[in-house]
């Protein structure tokens, strides 16, 4: 994932509950079954799908585990729950 940084994107919403962006690379993956997700949460589901969560809930998905947003609240304040996002990655 770090090779592909810089990385802007526009995030989808879904479900009411997370952003995702489906990038041209695939990824290694280490997929593992999630039992809930935590608002915060950043995964990588299958191995091209990067998805950023946004509400907590059960899930009985697999996915890997990239990282997790430090300032929760933050995000949870700024982010538009029903529209699109532009976000950058970088190191």
């Amino acid at each position: 994932m770090l090779k592909q940084l810089p990385l802007a994107m526009t995030m989808k919403d879904l479900n009411g509950n997370e952003k995702y962006h489906y990038i041209q690379k695939h990824l290694p993956t280490e997929p593992e079954f999630i039992e809930k997700i935590e608002a915060g949460d950043f995964m990588l589901f299958g191995d091209n799908c990067l998805v950023f969560f946004y509400k907590s809930f059960p899930t009985h998905y697999s996915y890997t585990k990239l990282g997790r947003i430090e300032d929760v609240e933050g995000y949870l304040k700024v982010i538009n729950q029903n529209s699109d996002i532009n976000i950058s990655l970088h190191q």
